[in-house]
């Protein structure tokens, strides 16, 4: 199995003082200090939220804290974050928590100096840090570690991530990408331009011990099914076997004058292109709509995340640097 189901980058706001929650919510999120003990009343109201790991805000109250549930996050405005592990309104010293469950729970290890390349807009070594670039956010993504991971962007088609993953592992650790949230409507995925193009620049600058893939992540909602739909599309590859231990569906398949060739591992459903490459351009609706035709993806899904960026397993121990220097979404919906 490539790797359990993500946890996703979804704001949604509830309750008292939800709209000025969620205007906040990027600056709180992205650069709060931690916090120990709950603040002392400000002058003026404090509007208080429980976030979820998703970075869903729940119990939004203004003037008292709410009591949040184990592992949720107390977050008040103006500016502090904290984390409760019990029901109480006063919130504990936070823990790096992966946003999707692993298998075995791992101590917190120092984070890596952001990268010195670049004057980047803005790093973050957080296991979940996000940031919004206009319609483009960057999500560092280390769902299953808490080992070396900064990312840091100027914008969403020039960034990098830097990450240090055990020599050897196999399984997936962490998913750094750009991502494109349908947060409040989800298009169908048979009412979308079948021109839509996604173009791409990126290195994984690997060693022999590296083992990782670079690739889109494509989150679809399925009508009656409580978990999301989800195909990937493989464009760059470096020992990840036979696509990672996946089993071939179909193909070849011509898309943008390619051919891919169809896998899945239990639901999941992957184009891979048998000859790797850095730069090109994928048509991703055609993708979609041919699944659709081909009784792979039920016809009436409809687009819930559009993201690009490396699936990492291992980095051979070592501190490696994967870096996007062009990207760009042309043809599908604006996010929002």
């Amino acid at each position: 199995m490539i790797r359990l189901s993500r946890a996703r980058t979804v704001f949604a706001a509830t309750g008292a003082g939800a709209a000025v929650a969620a205007a906040v919510a990027f600056s709180v999120l992205s650069s709060a200090p931690a916090a120990s003990t709950a603040p002392a009343n400000v002058t003026g109201t404090t509007i208080y939220a429980c976030v979820t790991s998703q970075h869903k805000f729940t119990q939004v109250s203004t003037g008292t804290p709410p009591r949040c549930p184990s592992g949720a996050t107390l977050v008040w405005w103006p500016g502090q974050v904290g984390t409760q592990s019990s029901p109480s309104p006063a919130p504990t010293t936070p823990t790096p928590t992966p946003t999707r469950p692993s298998p075995t729970p791992h101590s917190p290890s120092p984070s890596p100096a952001p990268p010195t390349s670049t004057a980047w807009a803005w790093c973050s070594p957080d296991t979940n840090g996000f940031h919004q670039f206009g319609s483009l956010a960057l999500l560092n993504g280390e769902w299953n570690s808490t080992l070396p991971q900064t990312i840091c962007g100027n914008s969403g088609s020039d960034w990098q991530v830097t990450s240090t993953q055990p020599a050897g592992q196999t399984g997936i650790a962490t998913y750094p990408d750009v991502q494109l949230n349908y947060n409040t409507s989800q298009p169908l995925v048979s009412g979308l331009n079948p021109a839509a193009r996604s173009s791409f620049a990126e290195n994984m600058n690997t060693n022999p011990g590296t083992s990782a893939e670079a690739g889109y992540d494509i989150w679809l909602d399925v009508p009656g099914q409580s978990s999301r739909a989800e195909v990937m599309i493989w464009y760059d590859t470096f020992n990840r076997g036979t696509v990672g231990g996946a089993a071939k569906l179909a193909g070849p398949v011509t898309f943008c004058g390619q051919s891919w060739e169809l896998w899945h591992n239990g639901s999941e459903l992957i184009w891979y292109l048998p000859q790797n490459e850095q730069t090109g351009t994928v048509c991703p609706v055609q993708m979609l709509q041919w699944l659709q035709s081909n009784g792979h993806l039920s016809t009436g899904a409809s687009l819930s995340q559009f993201e690009n960026g490396w699936e990492i397993a291992s980095t051979g121990g070592a501190a490696e640097t994967f870096r996007m220097t062009s990207y760009s979404v042309s043809g599908l919906p604006a996010g929002n």
